[in-house]
């Protein structure tokens, strides 16, 4: 499947734009044959779904998408709309799904097999080897607290490769093993990382990169950003190449790679402090030079 769609536009394997009701996949493979290329800049792209989306902030009930037992083994190969785009929300993308929106995704034992590649060039916003972002934030005066976009998973295993290749503008934003941003709830329990997170920056850095979360982050304190890891492990390996300080204002970590904002997150019953990346284990970012 190859897209050349312009910039506003969902595109996935199965499902393009999901807005209503329940769905569910259940033993469902993107093959390695398959290969979904996006080189106009679609909104949003993912091996399985594109956007997973409610009725909007007002609504009253989110809608769900669950997958159990599916596996991403193929490609999804990602280029925005323009070189240099700056727009925060130029390209979200992952091996399941790109954009989960006001929605419920849950994944039970769903892997990303070692075939698997997902793959972002220029200024994508977020990227992730299962969801590339995690919940949508809204701060308008009327809804504040409504709590849109949650991810669950459990048993899910990323045995593939995560690559992004920044542009000279602006540098990757926020990449992760799992889920690229988080800016609601997000769970995982009994995950694996054995793949590998490769970024190619430039000297204006990357936001966040993290073996299983690139960035979390809340917009205000009345936003509910939380973020929990339990019993999970990243075993694979993490090569950054290009970082240069005191240009960069990268942060990485194998675990979590931007703890922000009004974000709680806590690892194996343990809360972590804002502001910071978390490294667990003896697994360590790789930096080098090309």
């Amino acid at each position: 499947m190859k897209s050349m769609s312009p910039y506003y536009g969902s595109v996935g394997g199965f499902l393009g734009l999901k807005s209503a009701n329940s769905t569910t996949f259940t033993n469902c493979v993107a093959t390695a044959a398959s290969e979904i290329k996006i080189s106009g800049g679609a909104y949003c792209a993912g091996g399985f779904m594109g956007q997973g989306n409610g009725a909007g902030a007002a609504a009253s009930a989110a809608t769900k998408t669950t997958f159990t037992n599916c596996s991403f083994e193929g490609k999804l190969d990602y280029t925005t709309f323009s070189s240099g785009n700056t727009a925060a929300s130029a390209g979200r993308i992952g091996g399941f799904v790109g954009q989960n929106g006001y929605h419920e995704v849950v994944l039970n034992g769903c892997s990303v097999a070692s075939t698997g590649l997902v793959e972002s060039h220029d200024d994508v916003s977020n990227s992730g080897g299962f969801v590339g972002n995690g919940g949508d934030t809204y701060n308008t005066t009327d809804v504040k607290n409504v709590d849109r976009g949650t991810v669950t998973m459990s048993d899910c295993h990323f045995h593939g490769t995560l690559v992004h290749t920044a542009t000279a503008s602006t540098g990757a934003r926020r990449i992760g093993g799992f889920v690229g941003d988080a800016s609601r709830v997000v769970s995982l329990t009994n995950c694996t990382n054995d793949g590998a997170v490769v970024i190619h920056e430039n000297e204006k850095g990357t936001v966040g990169c993290g073996g299983f979360l690139g960035r979390t982050t809340a917009a205000a304190a009345n936003h509910t950003m939380q973020f929990t890891l339990s019993n999970c492990v990243f075993s694979g390996s993490m090569t950054i190449y290009n970082a240069k300080a005191p240009e960069s204002t990268a942060v990485f970590g194998t675990l979590i790679g931007n703890n922000t904002g009004f974000a709680v997150t806590t690892i194996d019953g343990n809360t972590e402090s804002s502001n910071a990346s978390v490294n667990y284990g003896t697994t360590s970012v790789t930096f080098e030079t090309e």
